[in-house]
């Protein structure tokens, strides 16, 4: 693949930067307080609770550093899990956003070229993309605007279409 065409997939990742990042951060800010929320319980009351066992147990130094090494490998691997959790909440929005936004940018073009006389002119979408419905109905509108076109009366004065509406 050569630089430019990759350079343009990536462009076109984000084709509407600000909408597709917005519902990200939208998501991963939710996913925080709730993570937030998460670690506090299992930090401080598992931790207290943890903390309060090997008090009355009255382990061992040994054992409570065996303990106490296990309960932060816990720590370390829930903020691990909640690392990735966030990366693929960011990668999961783009995509997803990527198939809505998508059509938008083809609704536009298409809707441009009907505006400059170009009735040809058809929104081919990718399969999975939303809107395949409205993309049909704008197909067919290009189609009766071109059918319209060879048998369209002449324009009517300006007086005239004033009265009509």
């Amino acid at each position: 693949m050569n630089k430019s065409r990759k350079d343009r997939k990536i462009k076109n990742l984000l084709l509407s930067a600000n909408v597709q990042l917005a519902f990200a951060l939208n998501v991963i800010v939710l996913s925080t307080f709730f993570i937030i929320g998460i670690a506090f319980v299992l930090y401080f009351q598992l931790g207290d609770f943890i903390q309060n066992i090997i008090t009355i147990a009255d382990f061992d130094p040994t054992m409570s550093k065996e303990l106490n090494a296990d309960w932060n490998g816990t720590v370390l691997w829930m903020g691990v899990f909640m690392l990735a959790y966030m990366l693929i909440t960011v990668f999961s929005c783009v995509l997803y956003t990527h198939r809505m936004v998508g059509p938008t940018v083809a609704f536009k073009r298409h809707i441009t070229n009907l505006m400059k006389g170009n009735y040809d002119s058809k929104i081919k979408l990718r399969n999975g993309d939303a809107f395949e419905d409205v993309a049909e109905l704008l197909n067919e509108l290009g189609d009766c605007l071109k059918n319209s076109e060879g048998n369209k009366p002449h324009e009517a004065e300006p007086e005239q279409r004033r009265d009509a509406s």
